[in-house]
């Protein structure tokens, strides 16, 4: 099994299904993509649309029963990186309240589900194990820069 090619696919589904999710779902509207490396750079963060880089982490895996004739599961993290420019005064409070909301809507969506990967080389169904976050944001880079930036990551094991 290909365990880093597991948690490209991993990441790609976590994107599709955001992106496939029912209206009313979240509570604004925002850009969700697959990247290797999260957009720093504030000047290509938009304050009109929130972004969602979704990144592969760590993995590890675990050797599930048999002794040496075992297989291996794995758990792999995957990182939610969500940004928006939010500006200053009252009108970034209320964007930052709603990114917040959002922040805690993507985390609960993925409490609720299995994601499928069924693509031309893996094929897997992963479950959330354990949600880390742990700040809610970046207070320098929301001070200094007017940027919102938040990381969730969740780890995801793969069900055998």
């Amino acid at each position: 099994m290909d365990y880093q090619g597991q948690i490209v696919a991993l990441c790609d589904a976590v994107v599709g299904l955001i992106s496939d999710a029912p209206a009313g779902t979240f509570c604004k509207d925002f850009k969700v993509e697959r990247l290797f490396v999260p957009i720093l750079d504030t000047t290509k963060i938009s304050d009109e649309v929130a972004r969602l880089d979704v990144i592969p982490g760590s993995d590890s895996e675990s050797r599930v029963g048999g002794g040496a004739q075992g297989s291996f599961s794995g758990t792999y993290d995957v990182h939610l990186v969500l940004q928006q420019r939010v500006g200053a005064g009252p009108d970034a409070e209320a964007k930052i309240a709603q990114l917040m909301r959002l922040r805690g809507q993507l985390r609960d969506y993925f409490k609720r589900i299995a994601i499928e990967v069924d693509d031309e080389t893996q094929q897997f169904r992963a479950v959330l194990e354990a949600v880390d976050a742990p700040a809610p944001y970046v207070l320098g880079r929301l001070i200094e820069q007017n940027c919102f930036f938040s990381e969730v990551i969740l780890a995801f094991k793969v069900v055998l």
